[in-house]
């Protein structure tokens, strides 16, 4: 339920981001033209491959009515999914900083300003996180022990 309550958290910020993204390049002069980068082709086909997840990880394994052995089977692409995901979303990002630095900065950004340099690190701090995630999440020693309530646990074998 926590996974769920999260990750219903990252859906709220998720729109908040496109809202504002959309709202930014509108009040732009001269208007910015939506939806023509890598970025923000990349942050739609996130955003929806999150909310599919969402979708589906809610019905699959939040619905009553689901047999266990249907979520034994769903698991397993499930994380892989999830992990797809949460890469897809930190490759995003740091395209995102690279946008924002490259039209802020313009032609100063060869000359090393503090802001392009302070981006260029949150986008290099933000791929060691996605990395240290992402090890953490397929290294066998950390995966979590299951209780004996939990149901399904986390690499798909039914308690």
């Amino acid at each position: 339920m926590q996974h769920a309550t999260i990750h219903s958290c990252i859906i709220i910020f998720g729109v908040l981001g496109l809202w504002t993204g959309l709202n930014s390049n509108l009040i732009a002069n001269p208007p910015i033209p939506k939806f023509y980068s890598l970025h923000s082709w990349l942050g739609i086909i996130t955003i929806l491959m999150f909310l599919s997840q969402f979708t589906s990880g809610f019905i699959s394994f939040l619905y009553p009515e689901i047999a266990m052995k249907y979520k034994e089977v769903v698991m397993p692409y499930h994380i892989i999914f999830g992990i797809l995901t949460f890469a897809l979303s930190i490759v995003t990002s740091v395209l995102g900083f690279s946008e924002k630095i490259i039209f802020a900065l313009n032609q100063q950004h060869e000359h090393m300003p503090t802001e392009g340099l302070f981006l260029n690190c949150v986008g290099i701090v933000l791929i060691f996180y996605g990395a240290l995630v992402v090890y953490i999440l397929i290294k066998p020693e950390y995966k979590r022990f299951s209780k004996p309530n939990d149901g399904v646990t986390h690499n798909g074998i039914l308690n």
